[in-house]
């Protein structure tokens, strides 16, 4: 019986109703995708929070961001950036600009890779000033 995950590379000889395969079998191929996370959100003079790829692909041409809506922000509402690379079981840290402003505001962090992977991290926090506080 053959296996149908095998792609058989090579030549058939048939001797009286048996048959011998010359060559070599080499396993079918998958495509390994990574899976973008994004966790640990936190405040301080600016919004950090790390992603990770915990696919079994490489992320390429990352591209993220980090933005804040509600309150009233004067500086740093918005940071975005982009990582060539991110390889599996592999981490990078994301940190904003400097934040300045007052009040009760939104956090998303979002992030989109190359090969059509994205994902978002959503919480509050308290602008007061120079600080983000009670980031959840």
């Amino acid at each position: 019986k053959l296996n149908t995950r095998l792609l058989a590379i090579g030549v058939v000889l048939f001797t009286s109703g048996s048959f011998f395969l010359l060559g070599s079998a080499h396993p079918s191929s998958t495509l390994s995708q990574p899976v973008l996370q994004i966790t640990d959100m936190v405040g301080g003079k600016t919004v950090g929070a790390n992603i990770s790829n915990i696919g079994d692909g490489n992320a390429t041409d990352v591209i993220w961001s980090i933005n804040l809506e509600g309150g009233m922000i004067v500086k740093g509402a918005a940071t975005s950036g982009n990582k060539l690379l991110i390889l599996p079981n592999s981490t990078f840290p994301l940190r904003s600009d400097k934040i300045i402003g007052f009040g009760k505001t939104t956090i998303t962090v979002s992030a989109t890779c190359a090969e059509d992977v994205t994902a978002d991290l959503t919480g509050t926090g308290f602008v007061f000033a120079f600080w983000v506080l009670n980031v959840k």
